[in-house]
């Protein structure tokens, strides 16, 4: 019943001479603005962390005690309001597991996009060979009980991505390289160095710096 009367109205819309069209969810509309700003480096899921000469971006940036941080508010699992190949450096830390799997490809594709060739995106998150490790080691419900809360739960975590999965999808999208050979505070690019800040993290997150 119900689909024949969705048909009458579509054949009705069609008849005096109108389309439907969905947009999708994803994708920004032809009026919004592209941000211009000065500097090549973007730091991803910024939260209360702001750093200085950088463009910091979050869905809800936090008020800083630096001078003049740059700050933009965006959804980052949608187009990112910045030009084709702008950005020399981007770097995330404990964002990308607050993704579900398929904001984590878009997010991926859009950072790949904003990137210049050549440029860098440093990544540092809880991977899923560090999280098996640390919370689910005892093979027994009530632990994986006890580890889905303290992994998943308390943080709202939505995806934790293995090295494997992860250079699949950068890979898919089109960059160069992902390099799993870099640790804690260390990189091959001088912008990226010292950047990380969860020491108590080392041996659960994962760290990467994937070239376009």
């Amino acid at each position: 019943m119900i689909g024949k009367l969705k048909s009458l109205i579509l054949r009705a819309i069609d008849a005096a001479g109108y389309t439907i069209s969905r947009k999708p969810r994803w994708k920004v509309s032809a009026e919004k603005r592209i941000l211009k700003v000065e500097s090549r480096k973007i730091h991803y899921g910024s939260g209360g962390r702001l750093m200085s000469g950088w463009v910091n971006v979050d869905l809800y940036p936090s008020e800083s005690l630096i001078a003049d941080p740059v700050r933009v508010s965006a959804n980052l699992t949608l187009e990112h309001p910045f030009a084709d190949g702008w950005f020399l450096y981007a770097f995330s830390e404990d964002f990308f597991e607050h993704l579900e799997q398929k904001q984590q490809l878009l997010f991926l594709v859009e950072a790949y996009r904003v990137l210049a060739p050549g440029g860098v995106l440093r990544m540092s998150f809880p991977g899923l060979e560090g999280v098996l490790m640390r919370h689910f080691s005892d093979n027994r419900l009530a632990s994986y009980g006890q580890g889905v809360y303290d992994s998943y739960d308390v943080f709202e975590h939505k995806h934790f991505a293995s090295r494997a999965e992860l250079e699949l999808m950068c890979r898919h999208i089109g960059f160069a390289s992902v390099d799993f050979e870099i640790k804690y505070g260390e990189s091959r690019h001088e912008p990226l160095k010292g950047l990380d800040s969860r020491v108590e993290q080392i041996g659960l997150n994962t760290y990467a710096e994937i070239t376009k």
